[in-house]
């Protein structure tokens, strides 16, 4: 037993039925102190423990009965300064200073000093006639008089108040039988001295502290000091957890005191498994200063609004909260929401946002009716997500807006907000209540004083400062306290953690509105900042020379993020000193021969020292002989990569995409149900697996966002804006011949008429990037019209149709044409199978009554089409399948006349410069075999990867496939071996001639 301990012991046993208050430095130290007296038998009979602030408010507690006083809440002392604040001269300092919530808590705990020391406004602007910052002391001066009057006016007393009072009721006869034991590390200042003082000596006892260092010839404590490394906060967290593992400590024996302890007590909570599934994260701890309660999900999630409001809604800060999860979003992902949102480049404003999504939204619908089956899909689930950020947008920004506004309406949008956040578990909803009751709080506060202040100034400051479930230490629990405060449990084991000279002891703090020098001038028993700094180091002094079983120092040596190197604090190195008999000199080499273990960090040499399952799994995996053999046991879908890995590259077997020898549940797909699109067709003909992958399997790619500063719309938008103009254009000539001279100034305007709508439409990042995509499409139109001019003097073909829509519903009446049909168009093929297309095709020219041309613009480079090889080996199919589309619905809608004789890709484009490439009807006609070919596969479930590793480089299922050099390289032997391929290889062969 600590001396602590027996000096209680002793009063209590010699006072067992007085009423006794004990002082301690916290209630949770006194609360501690009764439960090590009770563990050991000792009676702790009307022993209550207290501080002098508790004390005093009992005490005072009848006084403030009879005069009709009542007790200022803590968070209205900003409120009555900000009321003071306009009565403030406009040429003084303060009110040059904006009225923050910062600014008006820090000049509140001023003000308290000023009062605890009993300082009057007249000694200010004495001592304001004599400095250099007159305005500042006569500024404090005036708010230190409106501080007094509201409080007599309203019948309110402050800290210092009640302590006068309790100064009067200490002769009270009720009061003369009470024993009042205060411990020796007590320390008090102002008023609270003279209250403490004032309690007659029969009455008030000092309690001994600790137990005194010895001297170094004695050091032959029970103590066992120990010190380790660690390579970052986690790691010396993960080491204290492993000594406790290893050592068989119950957690009830072990107290960690932390220079941090926000960081310290997250740490724990992520580190420390739990006993049950679901438990709240802190059945096995108990925090002395409880936990921040920005940590919760629904303070993250008010900053994350209050952030978005004053980024004027910014697309960032509303994708921070989705990816987050911080809001609740349904069975919708978060992160998915968040890149849907980014996709749409809406520029920072509240009202941009519904309209995009809109916009984006009217354009999948069109889209939707135009695309095949397995589009299709991905076109329904972009729609429900945008739907789902529409009603988020609807829901969210009003409620932010309000944010913005001062008053209740600030508060009560803040309370609109905070119920509609997501809670998850008890520190959730404990955050949740706790934030209610100070907003109403807040808000009724501010009707009765008169004043305004905004939610989104009160809440970041509220939310950096507030802590919740503050616990004192429980059976079976491990228990985390400052360094500074804590040490009081009188567990036999204790950390400390946190001690780099970084960190520890830290700076000295003034207060910005009363410096020290100042203080120390008004009253000389006035506490100033380098006090309360000594006063913080003797204690963690004090701390350390109790006499226990264990004591252990840790710090951390490196930097995980940077690898920087970091130093053990100067009193671990004097302790050092102290536990080893070492002199001063010796300090450099002293700690890193005491420590001899390597820095703690996340691997781990023994079970016995593992945290969780985790760490231990992992470090089974590193002892086994055969860690794969382990671990496939542990996950069999690791087993079936591996097997999949294995057999792929054998042979054309169902690891490699023959779908019709797998036994996984995979059956042949029914092809008389799907409606093919040239895109699908080359995708099949560049890739037989990655049209399994992409059509088949429905397997799409995660949506990303990157931003790009430099560009205004993405590759698909400006496309469409490329083919919304010339369709417009050739339109507007009513079947006249284009000519550059004549309609150049026609073409110019609108493209500035475009170029005007698409920006109302799609808001730029920059100005800069919309003037080089104007620029870009200025170009284009002149090339498109140069070339279009030439190209009727050359062949006199007359555009006849846009945007015909085939096997597909139009999305726009207004630019219908005579051949479209909603239903898919069935197309005969050389062995008489029957497959169904559809199509939007960009233009079709009419060369003369019965005979047509297609023409396709092509936005991007020609690289990769050639005259001498119109197929590409089966990659390049628009050109046959439009040729056969066309000219069945020309047929079917015209007569049995009409013919399609040419088709042509058209490249305006900067890369394309112009350039026409294009074959005759009856040079096409071999790819209607090869398109057979590829369709046969389909039907059979044959989809073997390409043989061509250059296929893969832009694929989205190249990491799927693995190396596919390596594959492409196994391929090209199946194709010459496997009779079913030998269609796809012959194209391919043909191409390579």
């Amino acid at each position: 037993m600590d001396r602590t301990l027996e000096s209680l012991a002793s009063i209590c046993r010699n006072s067992p039925w007085e009423r006794k208050w004990l002082l301690g430095p916290s209630l949770s130290a006194g609360t501690q102190w009764i439960d090590s007296l009770a563990r050991q038998q000792v009676p702790c009979i009307n022993l209550i423990p207290a501080t002098c602030d508790t004390l005093a408010r009992e005490w005072a507690r009848p006084v403030m009965i009879r005069e009709g006083l009542n007790v200022l809440p803590d968070d209205v002392g900003p409120l009555i300064l900000q009321a003071a604040w306009e009565q403030l001269p406009r040429s003084g300092y303060f009110r040059r200073l904006p009225a923050s919530v910062g600014v008006l808590n820090s000049l509140v705990q001023t003000v308290a000093d000023l009062r605890m020391h009993e300082t009057r406004a007249e000694q200010l602007r004495s001592m304001a006639d004599a400095a250099h910052s007159r305005t500042r002391l006569t500024d404090l001066a005036m708010l230190l008089e409106f501080w007094e009057a509201w409080l007599e006016t309203h019948a309110f007393v402050d800290q210092a108040g009640i302590l006068t009072l309790a100064r009067r009721a200490i002769c009270d006869a009720s009061l003369t039988d009470c024993l009042v034991l205060v411990s020796e590390d007590v320390e008090l200042e102002g008023v609270a001295q003279r209250f403490l003082e004032e309690i007659p000596d029969s009455q008030r006892h000092w309690v001994s502290i600790g137990q005194p260092p010895l001297p170094r010839d004695q050091s032959s404590a029970s103590t066992q000091t120990h010190f380790f490394r660690a390579i970052g906060a986690a790691n010396e967290i993960r080491g204290v957890l492993r000594r406790i593992v290893e050592s068989k400590l119950p957690l009830d024996h072990v107290e960690i005191l932390t220079t941090d302890v926000s960081q310290t007590a997250e740490l724990l909570l992520d580190l420390l498994p739990e006993e049950k599934e679901g438990g709240d994260g802190l059945s096995r701890i108990t925090l002395a200063q409880g936990l921040p309660i920005s940590r919760s999900r629904p303070a993250r999630a008010l900053l994350g609004f209050v952030l978005w409001a004053q980024a004027e809604f910014g697309v960032q800060q509303f994708c921070q909260l989705l990816e987050s999860e911080l809001i609740p979003t349904g069975e919708q992902w978060g992160p998915v929401l968040a890149a849907a949102l980014r996709r749409l480049g809406i520029k920072a404003g509240a009202d941009h946002y519904v309209p995009a999504i809109d916009r984006e939204l009217q354009r999948l619908q069109d889209s939707h009716l135009q695309t095949d089956d397995s589009d299709r899909q991905l076109v329904n689930t972009q729609v429900s997500r945008l739907q789902m950020l529409r009603g988020l947008c609807e829901q969210w920004i009003p409620a932010v807006q309000t944010l913005l506004q001062p008053g209740q309406s600030s508060f009560a949008a803040a309370l609109q907000l905070l119920d509609g956040c997501v809670v998850r578990d008890a520190v959730d909803a404990t955050a949740r209540a706790t934030i209610a009751a100070a907003l109403q709080r807040q808000s009724q506060w501010q009707n009765t004083l008169g004043v305004t202040l905004l939610a989104s100034s009160w809440l970041p400051t509220y939310l950096s400062k507030t802590r919740i479930l503050q616990s004192t230490p429980r059976p079976g629990c491990l228990h985390v306290s400052s360094v500074f405060t804590g040490g009081q449990t009188g567990r036999p084991v204790c950390f400390v953690t946190g001690m780099e000279d970084r960190v520890f002891p830290g700076n000295i703090r003034q207060d910005p509105a009363l410096s020290d020098a100042e203080r120390q001038t008004l009253r000389e028993d006035m506490v100033t900042g380098a006090q309360r700094h000594a006063s913080g180091l003797r204690h963690v002094r004090r701390i350390l020379s109790q006499d226990r079983e264990r004591l252990f120092l840790s710090w951390s040596c490196a930097s995980p993020d940077d690898g920087s190197e970091l130093f053990a604090a100067r009193l671990v190195h004097e302790l050092a000193m102290e536990n080893t008999q070492t002199s001063a000199e010796d300090w450099s080499q002293l700690l890193l021969d005491d420590v001899s273990e390597w820095p703690q960090s996340y691997a781990i040499s023994d079970h016995s020292s593992a945290v969780n399952v985790t760490e231990s799994r992992i470090l089974t995996l590193l002892e086994h002989d055969a860690p794969r053999t382990l671990l496939e046991a542990m996950h069999p879908h690791f087993a079936a990569g591996r097997r999949a890995i294995q057999h792929r590259l054998e042979n054309l077997n169902e690891y490699s995409g023959d779908v019709s020898l797998s036994t996984s549940g995979v059956t042949v797909f029914d092809n008389s149900q799907h409606v093919y699109s040239a895109s699908a067709l080359e995708t099949l003909g560049r890739c037989p697996l990655a049209f399994f992958f992409s059509r088949r399997l429905k397997g799409f790619r995660a949506e990303e966002y990157d931003a790009d500063l430099d560009r205004w719309l993405d590759p698909a938008v400006f496309g469409r804006l490329v083919h919304e103009l010339f369709q417009k254009f050739l339109t507007s000539l009513q079947g006249a011949a284009p000519d550059f001279n004549q309609h150049w100034p026609q073409l110019k305007a609108m493209v500035v008429e475009l170029g005007q709508q698409y920006e109302r439409n799609y808001p730029p990042v920059s100005r800069s990037s919309c003037r080089q995509d104007l620029a870009k499409l200025l170009r284009i139109a002149r090339t498109f019209l140069n070339e279009e001019t030439r190209w009727y003097r050359r062949t006199g073909a007359i555009p006849a149709y846009f945007e015909a829509t085939l096997g597909m519903p139009r999305r726009d009446d207004d630019t219908a044409t005579a051949l479209d049909c909603a239903e898919p168009v069935p197309l005969i093929l050389n062995s008489g199978r029957r497959i169904f297309g559809h199509a939007q095709v960009d233009r079709i020219d009419r060369l003369s009554e019965h005979r047509y041309a297609i023409c396709d613009y092509k936005t991007g480079s020609a690289w990769g089409y050639a005259q001498q090889s119109p197929f590409q080996g089966g990659r390049h199919l628009q050109s046959t399948f439009y040729t056969k589309l066309v000219q069945k619905v020309l047929r079917t809608s015209l007569s049995e006349q009409h013919t399609v004789t040419q088709f042509d890709y058209f490249f305006p484009g900067i890369r394309g410069d112009g350039l026409r490439v294009g074959w005759e009807a009856a040079q096409l006609e071999p790819g209607v075999q090869v398109l057979e070919n590829l369709v046969e596969l389909d039907q059979t479930g044959v989809y073997a990867p390409t043989n061509c590793a250059d296929d893969c480089r832009f694929c989205d299922y190249r990491s799927v496939c693995g190396n596919v050099t390596e594959l492409a390289r196994a391929a090209a032997a199946w194709y010459q071996n496997d009779e079913r391929l030998n269609g796809l290889r012959e194209a391919r062969d043909d191409a390579a001639k």
